[in-house]
């Protein structure tokens, strides 16, 4: 069975744009959002380049540990908006939000799900 599925939504807060326009608008002319830091130890590793979410206000929470943990953005979403059934965390860098709404397409598609909240985030070094 082949169900149609629409996708209605987007977002992104990215090194190059902190929403799809201004990302997509920067990806199509090339811009890069990798900066070159010189030699710096973070954590146990040394870094010489950071790719730096700029004008996005962050601030932690003692909730920040938890938050990060792989499925916690799924649970919180699914508690913020009182969603049931299956909750699942895709891993793939990147390509995570691809991949999550890839998934979904095919639950979707193929009759497993009637509907779905899909994205995926990615969290580097800060």
């Amino acid at each position: 069975m082949d169900n149609r599925v629409v996708v209605t939504g987007m977002g992104a807060i990215t090194p190059i744009g902190n929403d799809v326009l201004e990302f997509w608008k920067n990806a199509k002319e090339g811009v890069i959002g990798i900066e070159a830091i010189g030699d710096k130890i973070i954590g146990n590793d040394k870094v010489k380049v950071i790719a730096p979410i700029k004008n996005f206000d962050v601030r932690l929470s003692p909730l920040t540990i938890p938050k990060l943990i792989i499925n916690m953005a799924a649970g919180n979403i699914a508690i913020k908006y009182g969603a049931r059934g299956e909750s699942k965390s895709v891993v793939t860098a990147c390509a995570t939000s691809t991949h999550s709404v890839g998934d979904a397409y095919r639950l979707l598609k193929h009759g497993y799900l009637d509907i779905c909240i899909t994205g995926g985030s990615e969290s580097a070094i800060t």
